[in-house]
């Protein structure tokens, strides 16, 4: 079984670092009728010009190195895992894809060793697979037919409200920047998203911190702070774009001889659920 709250810390990196929707069009905000009130605390000038930048980053796919350390603050105990990412951007009818291989893990102050870890979400399944047990995973988080909508909150499997424009954040999060810090990538902008207090309990993280490349209008490093005080740093290096997009059987991880494979659909999950 895949715990989905780890499904979402997961994804929190990948689409609050990659994620960009196009702007609605006329008569997509004339469908959605008059606009939600305004936020009550007045944004930082400074912070909503980051994130308008944000909303500037134009590419159809990406690739690029991962480092992800996660850091028990109670116990001291952190873990290291390095591997690559394949990311899509949401286009037409399809919703964003992704891809994490993780091939090492260390642990502590102990060195590094091979340990596949490889996650994938298709749009409608997330799978994840398990190079030392030989499993693979498979949950369907999305049902079949239905555009997944991976940015909008209380509408997704990955309630992370990135990707959006700048105007629809700030109704969810108070928005500041500050200069950079000695030892903090050097020529990144600095932003920091802390929940607004009516909407804490619908996040997984209590504080979120992105360091973005104004070169390219991404994040190049991402730490957020969950409600148990574990803190995740996610390191994005050697970023490409790519101009083609990539096969959607990527995203999707099969059968494999010799391995334990296991399904659930939403219907599985529903049953389980008490009444």
């Amino acid at each position: 079984m895949i715990n989905r709250i780890a499904i979402v810390s997961l994804a929190l990196a990948l689409i609050a670092a990659f994620a960009a929707s196009p702007r609605p069009s006329a008569a997509q905000q004339a469908a959605a009728g008059p606009a939600s009130a305004p936020a009550t605390r007045a944004t930082d000038p400074r912070a909503m010009a980051v994130l308008q930048m944000l909303e500037k980053a134009d590419y159809t796919a990406l690739e690029c190195d991962l480092n992800y350390t996660v850091l028990n603050r109670k116990l001291g105990d952190t873990e290291v895992r390095t591997g690559n990412v394949l990311y899509q951007k949401e286009s037409g009818d399809k919703g964003a894809m992704f891809r994490v291989n993780f091939r090492t893990l260390a642990q502590g102050k102990g060195p590094a060793a091979k340990e596949e870890v490889d996650y994938a979400f298709d749009g409608r399944w997330f799978c994840l697979a398990r190079g030392r047990t030989k499993t693979i995973n498979c949950v369907e988080v999305v049902a079949e037919g239905e555009k997944p909508q991976p940015l909008k909150l209380g509408k997704s499997p990955f309630p992370m409200p990135f990707g959006q424009q700048a105007a629809d954040v700030v109704k969810l999060f108070d928005a500041t920047t500050r200069e950079l810090r000695t030892g903090e990538p050097a020529g990144t902008i600095y932003l920091r998203l802390m929940p607004r207090a009516d909407q804490a309990k619908n996040l997984s993280f209590t504080r979120l911190e992105m360091w973005i490349d104004p070169a390219r209008n991404l994040p190049v490093k991402i730490v957020s702070l969950d409600h148990a005080r574990n803190e995740v740093t996610a390191l994005f290096n050697n970023i490409k774009i790519l101009d083609t997009p990539i096969k959607d059987s990527t995203f999707r991880i099969g059968r494999r001889a010799g391995w334990n494979y296991t399904e659930e659909t939403l219907k599985d999950a529903q049953k389980k659920e008490p009444k």
